[in-house]
């Protein structure tokens, strides 16, 4: 080491030398840089805030292209055709929020045309969080909450890297076990003619915590996925309803789920 270098600049020297140094081709992998889609926003069991930036590229190959009633099907099947669906689940990085704070961040990269499907269909996105969310879990040992906030201003957050993914040997998929359809009742008020609501009454005995629960509720569908993998239920509602003005109450004891949803006028 140059005595007149200090050895601040000597590190700097060698992290850049090292930059431009060829990495040796290795035909099993290959570098993506992801495009980004949009941003996921949501705490570990430990109350530390994550995002995960859910990214699209052309090199990730598309899962087969399936209906919802088929995805449902294979979601309630006791011994489905596994549905596929290839991604590549990215190293954390930290970054810092808007107040200067550490968080921790996950880019997840999805083929294109399939993210574009989780965009159009509510039963796509919900099947394809949970197995982001599952993924993420295994593969670094943590626990998050399935309480989620989408950011409107932010397609990406933090920095955007190449990722490496494998083109052999380790497939890049996650699966999903089979959710069963729990038991449903929807009820009209008042029952004759034409409701002010319908309220639906889920049984779902396995369910310990309302907040292993994810519900949609819009237009004329009602999706229901209880974590981790317990109950699927895609279902159309007689009528459309009042997403906005719609309420849900999970009973502990009766494990009974009720949610109650305004009819939409026409």
């Amino acid at each position: 080491m140059d005595p007149s270098v200090t050895e601040e600049e000597f590190l700097r020297q060698l992290l850049s030398s090292n930059d431009k140094q060829p990495e040796p081709h290795d035909p099993e992998r290959k570098s993506l840089l992801p495009k980004p889609g949009h941003c996921i926003k949501t705490r570990t069991s430990t109350d530390e805030k994550v995002f995960i930036n859910i990214c699209t590229s052309d090199q990730i190959p598309a899962p087969r292209d399936i209906s919802e009633d088929e995805l449902e099907k294979i979601v309630q099947s006791e011994d489905p055709t596994k549905f596929r669906v290839p991604m590549s689940l990215g190293v954390p990085h930290a970054e810092l929020d808007k107040g200067g704070k550490g968080c921790t961040v996950f880019d997840v990269v999805i083929n294109k045309q399939f993210y574009d499907k989780t965009q159009r269909s509510q039963a796509f996105d919900l099947f394809f969080l949970t197995l982001v969310f599952d993924g993420l879990e295994n593969k670094y040992d943590m626990t998050f909450s399935r309480d989620t906030i989408v950011l409107k201003n932010r397609k990406f957050f933090g920095k955007m890297a190449e990722q490496t993914i494998r083109t052999k040997s380790k497939p890049l998929i996650m699966e999903m076990e089979t959710g069963e359809e729990p038991s449903l009742q929807i009820i009209r008020e008042p029952p004759e003619g034409r409701p002010d609501f319908l309220v639906a009454q889920i049984d779902l005995p396995k369910v310990k915590s309302a907040k292993t629960v994810d519900l949609d509720v819009g237009g004329d569908k009602l999706i229901l996925l209880a974590h981790p993998n317990v109950y699927f239920l895609n279902t159309n509602l007689p009528f459309k309803v009042n997403s906005a003005e719609t309420g849900a109450q999970f009973h502990r004891k009766t494990k009974v789920l009720t949610v109650t949803m305004p009819v939409a006028d026409d």
